[in-house]
């Protein structure tokens, strides 16, 4: 009774709570109180500021991003996700910044963007907007843009489009504005980066004097490093002597990753080279391609080709025996172009030899059949009227000397007209029409383009003399890995995960397996995985290439690897995944969670430790050679011949030289002339050197010219110059660094995306 007495002497409390309850569950996503009531939303964070993006704001974002950039692969478009994410908070960050500096822009200001002596910058933003391309080319200035969106009816625009217009200067004003703060900061952040006449002498120096030196090097790896035990003491002594080197931005987690290629076996190769063997005897012995019906995985291609097509397609690549298959292969025969290798299961057959005119040169006529009837136009065509007054008084198109092929036409020759396709395919189906026809007359062709009235006319001009022609079909197999195969690799994935449940068995014993584990980082900010060797080496991607675009990246990556990612960053250590993957995706892969860092990535990490244990054992091995050496000879020759090395001359430039490293450079720099060296330890091998001259630079530093090149690469340079005061930024990642300072980005994007997957 005690109990219920109190309750009820609570009860209005309870209601206020009850109340309050229901009320933050009706406006929570407005006060973002989701994360006490329900699910949290927040895609990112800051700590210690006012930075917070929900997940519907970004995703609102990221399709806007996704319509400018489509994305092919699921590892393109997690990049582009965490691209989005990262953007939005720069901008926050950005903003916060911009208030608490006081910085704003007038009235006045925009105007003189706009009218008065900084147009230069508005008219800059009205080109890099596009606006003069959506306007047909009218506007070139932001004066010439503000006047065509105030007073439209100057330029004949309907007036239901006059408050579009103004809505659109409206928004052209806020970029401009944010341009114009932009500036103001950059210019504020560069006087602050400026070199003093010290700094910018000593890198004008290192990178114009050049030291002309005879050197002699013995590589650390000429000593074997069974002889030079390096202790986890030790390392751990190295590894807190520069701590701040391994310092995280966020949580980082080592994982490790078996990748399982699903791929055709030995077995299914065998049994699709039997298949082509037999498919090809079955279409030497029936008509046309009946032999492949009811047949899967079989691609047909058919043309009419010429020796010099293929002579051509061979030297592009195309399989070499297709020349022997013009050569030998009879009318109704098929021959097998290749059985598995380079260019998969191919058979060719041939249908047709005869002898075709190969290419003509012919004028085409493209005309409207809703205002003029073809006999109509025929008429004028072939009338004494000039080309150009026909296309002005009758609105019709003529295409003067197209040499084309009428084997293999050349669609590029009429990239103008809508309907290409079409009458490329005139021109090989209905060739017989234009190989006959009389010269220099227009004709309709009794082709698909007429027959669709798409109103074309053709005249041949000149025609060259038949050569030989084939008619065959290429037939192409697709060897997909069979049911039995894709069963194996993953029973036996399975089976060694069942042997191997910890990430750090599954890491230790792949090898022995024959799987290649590979060592790897993920963190909220990673958006997908690379293939990787035991060690951690990213593999590179023979596709790759600096100088194209390409699209690819530039190391391999793990197929579809979003899902391992999710999972390793809600993982407990030591936990190993289920499969991932399928036969559809190309391939299995399992991850393990080996280590879970926080603040730094300790000495014990494998890459770290390998790094340290590599420069520790350098160092012993430096001091044994020293100790070897020095003393030994007066002559770098003679040093050399000690060493067992050819002693080398080279011009050594301060600045750029790392390669030696930075003890070595510091003693060819402060070295007298024609004096030998004492041993010093460079990056990789022990030194002997001396200095033969020294080139200075050709002329005095002047701070105001030559104080550039510091500000590039040690002060502001992270911002290109593009006008007086105004500068673009090459990376928003040194400004985003530069503005979290020691506040902590937290990013959950992977965790309020998978939830709301899990929720669909």
């Amino acid at each position: 009774m005690a109990t219920l007495e109190k309750i009820r002497s609570k009860s209005v409390l309870l209601l206020i709570v009850i109340g309050c309850a229901l009320l933050a569950f009706i406006i929570g996503d407005f006060f973002k109180l989701t994360s006490i009531f329900g699910q949290d939303t927040t895609a990112a964070k800051v700590e210690g500021t006012k930075v917070d993006i929900d997940v519907r704001d970004w995703q609102a974002e990221e399709t806007q991003e996704s319509e400018r950039n489509r994305t092919s692969t699921d590892n393109q478009r997690s990049y582009l996700d965490q691209l989005v994410l990262r953007k939005m908070v720069y901008n926050q960050l950005q903003k916060n910044l911009f208030d608490q500096l006081g910085l704003q822009v007038s009235d006045a200001e925009l105007n003189d963007c706009v009218n008065g002596q900084a147009q230069s910058i508005g008219n800059m933003l009205v080109a890099s907007m596009g606006i003069s391309q959506m306007m047909d080319g009218q506007i070139q200035t932001a004066a010439q843009y503000y006047d065509f969106t105030q007073h439209p009816e100057k330029y004949q625009v309907p007036a239901e489009y006059a408050e579009q217009l103004r809505a659109g200067w409206f928004a052209f004003e806020d970029q401009l504005s944010e341009v114009l703060l932009q500036q103001k900061f950059q210019n504020m952040l560069v006087g602050t980066l400026q070199p003093n006449k010290l700094d910018g002498q000593q890198l004008y120096d290192d990178y114009n004097t050049a030291y002309n030196v005879t050197m002699a090097s013995k590589p650390f790896s000429s000593l074997p490093d069974a002889q030079f035990a390096i202790t986890d003491e030790e390392v751990a002594k190295e590894w807190e002597a520069h701590k701040n080197l391994y310092k995280l931005s966020e949580p980082r987690r080592r994982v490790t990753v078996i990748n399982v290629p699903v791929v055709p076996s030995v077995e299914d190769q065998a049994a699709a080279a039997a298949l082509i063997s037999q498919t090809a005897t079955a279409l030497c012995e029936t008509q046309d391609l009946e032999a492949l019906k009811g047949q899967k995985g079989f691609n047909t291609q058919r043309a009419r080709v010429t020796s010099a097509m293929v002579a051509e397609g061979v030297n592009q690549g195309a399989n070499p025996r297709l020349k022997e298959a013009i050569d030998s292969v009879k009318v109704g025969e098929a021959i097998i172009l290749s059985q598995g290798g380079n260019f998969g299961y191919q058979i060719a057959k041939m249908f047709a030899i005869e002898q075709s005119t190969d290419s003509i040169v012919m004028n085409l006529a493209v005309y409207d059949p809703q205002t003029i009837t073809a006999d109509s136009m025929l008429a004028i065509l072939n009338s004494d009227m000039p080309v150009d007054s026909i296309q002005k008084n009758y609105k019709v198109t003529v295409l003067d000397s197209l040499p084309m092929s009428l084997i293999q036409p050349n669609l590029g020759q009429m990239a103008r007209m809508p309907f290409a396709e079409a009458v490329a395919a005139d021109l090989t189906n209905f060739s017989g029409e234009f190989a006959d026809a009389p010269l220099g007359q227009y004709f309709k062709a009794d082709t698909t383009a007429n027959a669709q009235d798409s109103g074309v006319l053709y005249s041949v001009k000149s025609r060259k003399a038949p050569v030989t022609a084939y008619d065959m079909a290429i037939i192409n197999y697709t060897l997909d890995p069979s049911k039995e195969t894709v069963e194996a690799l993953r029973n036996k994935l399975q089976k060694f995960i069942n042997a191997n449940p910890t990430a750090d068995k599954l890491f230790a014993n792949a090898a022995a397996e024959g799987y290649e584990p590979m060592l790897n980082y993920v963190t909220p900010s990673s958006p997908y995985l690379f293939m990787t060797t035991s060690t951690g080496e990213q593999i590179p991607n023979p596709a790759y290439s600096p100088y194209m675009q390409t699209g690819a990246s530039q190391y391999l990556e793990v197929d579809n690897s979003k899902p391992l990612v999710a999972w390793a960053l809600e993982a407990k250590q030591n936990d190993v995944s289920h499969i991932f993957g399928s036969p559809s995706q190309g391939n299995f892969a399992v991850i393990g969670l080996n280590a879970v860092y926080e603040g730094f990535t300790p000495a014990e990490d494998p890459v770290v430790k390998a790094a340290l244990v590599a420069k520790l054992r350098n160092d012993k091995k430096a001091e044994k050679m020293t100790a070897e050496y020095k003393g030994k000879a007066s002559t770098v020759e003679a040093y050399a011949q000690m060493m067992e090395v050819h002693a080398d001359t080279a011009a050594v430039n301060f600045g750029e030289d790392v390669r030696l490293g930075g003890k070595v450079l510091a003693a060819i720099a402060t070295a007298p002339k024609a004096t030998v060296s004492a041993p010093v330890q460079g990056l990789s091998n022990l030194v002997v050197f001396q200095v033969n001259d020294v080139q200075a630079p050709q002329r005095q530093f002047n701070l105001k010219t030559d104080g550039r090149g510091f500000t590039e690469m040690r002060g502001a340079g992270i911002f290109y110059p593009l006008a007086q005061g105004m500068y673009r930024q090459p990376n928003s990642d040194a400004l985003l660094r530069l503005m979290l300072g020691k506040h902590q980005l937290v990013n959950n994007l992977y965790k309020v995306t998978t939830r709301s997957e899990e929720n669909k």
